[in-house]
């Protein structure tokens, strides 16, 4: 799929992904999708950007049982996961990319993926519920 070329519609759904560092879930992407061409269908915008995870443009996260959000930075980071206010963080941290080298040379596993939600409150949250 290396030529693969891109619809309209893959580009706008593509480009609003791009255009945030949140990690939306499919209704938030479909209301900044509709913000950018109202002609763009509901199922349009869900069928686009499951082809998008399909060509590896963009990444699912999923952080709770209920959502599933979408991120176009695929490059290798993790992610923080407020259980308070829903807000999810990247994190770019070498001890955790580093699972691939930690499992070689200890369990002589190749690693192809890692994916890790790390759940609990964010700084904010806290301060908030402390003032309760």
């Amino acid at each position: 799929m290396k030529n693969y070329r891109f619809t309209k519609q893959e580009h706008i759904v593509y480009d609003v992904l791009l255009q945030t560092k949140e990690h939306p879930t499919i209704k938030e992407v479909y209301n900044m999708v509709k913000s950018v061409d109202s002609k763009v269908g509901q199922a349009t915008v869900y069928r686009n950007i499951n082809k998008l995870v399909e060509l590896g443009k963009v990444r699912k996260v999923t952080t709770d049982p209920y959502n599933v959000r979408y991120d176009a930075d695929i490059s290798i980071h993790q992610h923080l996961y407020c259980n308070k206010c829903c807000r999810v963080y990247d994190i770019f941290d070498d001890n955790l990319i580093n699972f691939n080298k930690y499992f070689k040379e200890n369990y002589d596993f190749s690693v192809e993926s890692v994916d890790i939600n790390i759940i609990g409150k964010c700084k904010d949250c806290r301060r908030n519920n402390e003032k309760i």
